[in-house]
């Protein structure tokens, strides 16, 4: 299989890179900031770069892993952001049917309004935020451009991650202060293991799937309940973790209350790939030696439970 993964540094670019490279497969992948070794340098907004690269890559799946997924940003600054989260994936489907091959967008559970227990694929979108219409925006313009397209939707990914951004991560980093880690008890998800994702897609590229699909943790949690979990399952002080409302302590974008995804297309085995909450993080507290050496092979400096810049 001959893969391009644009923003493979990103927590689910990633994993995904450093999955199929185990398997064997051909696999460039691209970051427009963060250095790696083995990862090429590559700004998506630089149109002509962009399809230089796909040329020579000539990739049959491009993944388009790259974006800005700061939620509180997006609602700040919506034209800044919208440069790389519409319009450059606007720019990646129309090179990538110019180049030829499968075109595969991450979108996610926010171009939801939380109106309803849960979400399948074909429900009508009606995003709350910058962000989710953003999201949604991409998702036509894929659809639209795109002659061969796989759009994911996630939620609430989690795992190892150079840059510690997730909340798994955001919550270990925390837990050396003295102060209580406030945690929004009244946002529900579906917490979801990167390292799943690849054998989800894996499954699509095989069957030849096309179009969206939902792709989402086997639990729904509650922030707060989700954070209490992550302190168990690493031996943390959960007595540390407190109870909130989210209008007290998150940004300014509001967020749909319950954004659970569930799909109707996902056939059963892809299904069961998708592992609950509590055995992904403890999947992260077995692998976190290995993520640590990882990390020391290619020269990444690293600080905090399992590492990381």
């Amino acid at each position: 299989m001959n893969i391009v993964i644009l923003g493979a540094t990103g927590l689910v670019g990633h994993s995904l890179w450093r999955s199929w490279r185990r398997r064997g497969w051909n696999v460039l992948g691209t970051a427009r900031s963060r250095e790696f070794p083995g990862i090429e340098r590559l700004d998506i907004q630089d149109g002509a770069a962009l399809r230089d690269l796909l040329r020579r890559a000539q990739p049959e799946i491009t993944v388009l892993a790259a974006s800005n997924p700061n939620v509180d940003f997006c609602e700040r600054d919506p034209a800044q952001t919208r440069e790389i989260n519409v319009e450059a994936t606007l720019d990646v489907a129309r090179a990538v049917s110019e180049v030829g091959g499968t075109l595969v967008f991450f979108s996610s559970d926010y171009v939801f309004d939380g109106s309803r227990p849960y979400f399948v694929e074909n429900d009508p979108v009606a995003p709350l935020n910058e962000y989710g219409r953003q999201k949604a925006e991409a998702e036509r313009g894929v659809a639209r451009l795109a002659p061969r397209y796989l759009i994911l939707r996630i939620s609430g990914v989690f795992g190892w991650e150079l840059a510690r951004k997730n909340f798994v991560l955001q919550i270990l980093d925390r837990a050396h202060e003295k102060n209580q880690i406030k945690v929004a008890r009244d946002l529900w998800y579906h917490p979801t293991y990167a390292p799943n994702l690849a054998g989800v897609l894996e499954g699509l590229f095989a069957s030849g799937a096309r179009g969206v699909y939902h792709a989402a943790g086997a639990d729904e949690f509650s922030r707060f309940d989700f954070a209490v979990e992550i302190a168990r399952c690493f031996s943390l002080d959960e007595r540390r973790i407190e109870p909130a409302r989210f209008q007290d302590i998150l940004g300014v974008a509001p967020r749909p209350a319950r954004s659970s995804l569930r799909s109707v297309r996902l056939d059963p085995s892809a299904q069961n790939g998708l592992c609950g909450a509590r055995d992904g993080l403890l999947d992260m507290r077995r692998t976190q030696g290995e993520w640590v050496q990882y990390l020391e092979e290619y020269g990444v400096a690293t600080k905090g439970i399992g590492g990381g810049a």
